[in-house]
């Protein structure tokens, strides 16, 4: 009993009183609580587990697939890839088997200028991903002329824009970046046309999406990412890497470059659910193998410099000499 600075008296009969009723009592709740007990026994004998609560009794924290993740990280990259698997037959690849006016080398010219383009204007990187996936997302359901393959281009870049930058160029500075070759009405229309066909879905997660989650989350340095990033920008232009998804490229490129500045844990980027695919630690490696690749080939192609260029700048802390490029 809480004191309170107040004095209580009780006679010594009252104490007895109360002493048999406490006994009582105890007595009494012990009796009810032996009840209750023999009573919960009986009924939990015939409760049968819901299925949910056996799933996480074999996998108590399954936010732990990817334990270089917290929470919150853990639930953006699983809708970064559910995103991924809806999207998963946009773009086809394979698609330029059924265009008869272009070809591959075709496309690497284009991606080679809206590289140029786009670092010129200073857009963010969503901007230029998400126009290639644009440009392929419509190459792999309509067939195009090699003289609007540019128009194409311009027009995809036009909407990304307006999708992710705050400030919007005017369609006459696009003019000029096609060097006249389109009126503003041509970019206008075939930006109609972009949306009607690909049904205005003009969005999905791109490479450099799960490429930034996972090199945030191992801390790498400016140099570091700079160098994944020389990768990605590298991926976009060659066509045959649209084999693998987005999500593909973005832990392939993580895994180069930890493999190439001995970051000693890269072996977690194999972990279960990385990636949609039963055995991501192959899927990687391959994927990674073709970068590897593709940077040789690219290394002398003085055609398609716009990355390498990009990345040579003091704003990118010339990276690429680590590379000896």
């Amino acid at each position: 009993m809480k004191n309170d600075n107040k004095l209580f008296f009780i006679t010594i009969e009252d104490a007895i009183n109360i002493s048999h009723n406490t006994i009582n009592s105890k007595n009494s709740l012990i009796k009810l609580n032996n009840e209750k007990s023999e009573k919960e026994q009986n009924d939990q004998k015939n409760i049968i587990l819901p299925k949910e609560n056996k799933i996480l009794q074999e996998n108590e924290n399954p936010k732990k697939l990817i334990p270089f993740f917290d929470d919150n990280q853990y639930d953006y990259y699983s809708n970064l890839l559910q995103e991924e698997e809806k999207l998963n037959t946009i773009p086809l690849y394979g698609y330029m088997v059924n265009q008869p006016d272009i070809n591959e080398a075709m496309r690497m010219i284009l991606v080679n200028w809206l590289i140029d383009a786009h670092y010129q204007f200073k857009f963010s990187e969503r901007t230029l991903y998400q126009t290639i996936w644009i440009i392929d997302a419509y190459l792999s359901k309509k067939k195009i002329a090699r003289k609007n393959l540019q128009l194409l281009g311009v027009s995809a870049f036009y909407i990304s824009i307006k999708q992710n930058e705050i400030l919007i160029p005017n369609l006459y500075q696009l003019v000029l970046l096609v060097d006249y070759a389109y009126e503003e009405e041509n970019i206008i229309q075939f930006e109609k046309k972009i949306l009607k066909v690909l049904s205005s879905k003009i969005s999905a997660p791109t490479s450099c999406h799960f490429y930034n989650m996972i090199s945030m989350a191992f801390n790498f340095d400016e140099s570091q990412f700079f160098i994944g990033k020389y990768f990605l920008d590298t991926c976009l232009i060659d066509y045959q890497m649209n084999k693998y998804p987005a999500s593909v490229i973005g832990v392939a490129c993580a895994y180069l470059v930890m493999k190439f500045f001995g970051i000693y844990n890269e072996q977690e980027l194999f972990a279960k659910g990385i990636i949609k695919d039963n055995n991501p630690e192959k899927v990687i490696k391959d994927a990674a193998r073709d970068i590897h690749l593709l940077m040789e080939n690219m290394e002398n192609n003085l055609s398609f410099q716009a990355a390498k260029n990009k990345y040579s700048s003091k704003e990118y802390s010339d990276v690429l000499e680590l590379l000896n490029l």
